[in-house]
């Protein structure tokens, strides 16, 4: 049981409604995954600075720091700059659309 605890695949999900995260914490619990929560992107960097993911889904539009923010934070951090991120974001003008890109 131990062994299959430290193999199941860790996805941080950043997101600062307690709505969307529970419904995403739900479904991918339920799919096997390890599931960890930021309310935004600050606690995101400070979570990662701790633990693993395998996976990050982020929303853009949260306090203190957007997703965005994290995003660039992401990329120029090398010991985390290769971990695969989602966004997941109501946000669809295409000036985001290519910031996030």
């Amino acid at each position: 049981m131990l062994q299959e605890m430290q193999n199941r695949t860790k996805i941080l999900v950043v997101e600062d409604d307690f709505v969307t995260w529970k419904l995403e914490q739900m479904i991918l619990e339920k799919a096997g995954y390890e599931v960890y929560l930021a309310e935004n992107g600050l606690a995101a960097i400070e979570l990662l600075e701790r633990e693993r993911a395998d996976l990050i889904l982020t929303d853009l539009l949260m306090p203190e720091m957007s997703g965005i923010e994290l995003l660039k934070h992401l990329k120029s951090d090398p010991c985390i700059s290769k971990t695969p991120v989602v966004v997941c974001s109501s946000m669809s003008e295409l000036e985001n659309v290519n910031e996030v890109l």
